[in-house]
């Protein structure tokens, strides 16, 4: 291995030591409390080391939500795997796998969505959003016979109303109850509404 090759390892493996940190630290407390300093401090660095590889903080927390979009993306595709677009019980699976992440990494799932903390404009980030969304897209369809975008339009309606009832969920403002009618979750109960006639 020559120098450029170990330096590259050695910059790779400090990247991996310092999200790892951050992920903890996230994990544990939440976002407000990730900060470069006990990034570095967990990871066992300077506290100017996360420099070289994290422009600031707001670059630290960016990668982390890329990994997370990363492996809710992941979940949902292993979820909604073999299931027909535009179906409804693509949009259940699609539900309980973003519902499933959620309420395991809450603090994870919140960071998702902290435009605040997050640089909007990363290039790994925004790949893996759109691998969310692609996902989404396929789960409601398209409607051939309409003037208007549909999918777009549904589609939103349905990441809204899940995104919506799981942040209820995990902020303990929504119980996990089932519909009194039917008797199935009441996520699914709701996401039924949108596939009516």
């Amino acid at each position: 291995m020559n120098a450029i090759e170990s330096s590259r390892r050695r910059n790779g493996d400090g990247a991996a030591r310092l999200l790892a940190a951050a992920r903890d630290l996230l994990d544990t407390h939440g976002a407000d409390h990730v900060t470069i300093r006990e990034t570095a401090r967990r990871a066992g660095v300077s506290h100017a080391a996360p420099a070289n590889h994290f422009a600031d903080r707001r670059a630290l927390l960016s990668a982390l939500a890329a990994q997370d979009f990363e492996e809710m993306a992941q979940l949902v595709e292993a979820a909604t795997d073999g299931l027909p677009p535009a179906s409804l019980p693509r949009a259940r699976a699609m539900a309980d796998a973003v519902l499933k992440y959620a309420l395991r990494h809450p603090h994870r799932y919140r960071l998702l969505w902290r435009a605040d903390q997050l640089d909007i404009t990363s290039a790994p980030l925004n790949e893996a959003m759109e691998r969310l969304y692609a996902n989404l897209l396929v789960t409601i369809g398209d409607d051939p016979d309409s003037e208007i975008e549909p999918s777009t339009s549904r589609s939103l309606a349905l990441w809204s109303l899940v995104h919506g009832y799981v942040s209820l969920t995990i902020d303990n403002l929504f119980s996990l109850q089932a519909d009194e009618r039917t008797g199935a979750p009441r996520l699914h109960a709701m996401i039924e509404l949108l596939f009516a006639d």
